[in-house]
């Protein structure tokens, strides 16, 4: 499986029997090499997307200043827990 050029991983299939493969079914097996492909390509996007969501939001979430005198705190509650993201 290769996503622009560079490998994803590898497809592997074996039967019990020596088998040799017509044409229909080479282009079947492409066909699945190909959705197989496209499936990890969009879930290694969608992994990355949440990975930068979650750094984003570390960086909005600083910690509070010491002020002397005064006790500070804070809370974060999330709009849509699903994910582990938000939408503030």
């Amino acid at each position: 499986m290769f996503r622009c050029r560079i490998p994803l991983g590898t497809l592997v299939l074996g039967w019990d029997v020596p088998h040799e493969i017509d044409i229909v079914e080479q282009a079947l097996l492409a066909s699945i090499a190909g959705y197989t492909a496209r499936a990890v390509e969009r879930a290694l996007f969608v992994d990355n997307r949440i990975d930068a969501a979650r750094k984003m939001q570390q960086a909005m979430l600083t910690d509070l200043p010491v002020v002397p005198g005064l006790e500070l705190g804070s809370v974060f509650k999330r709009i849509l827990p699903r994910a582990g993201m938000t939408r503030d």
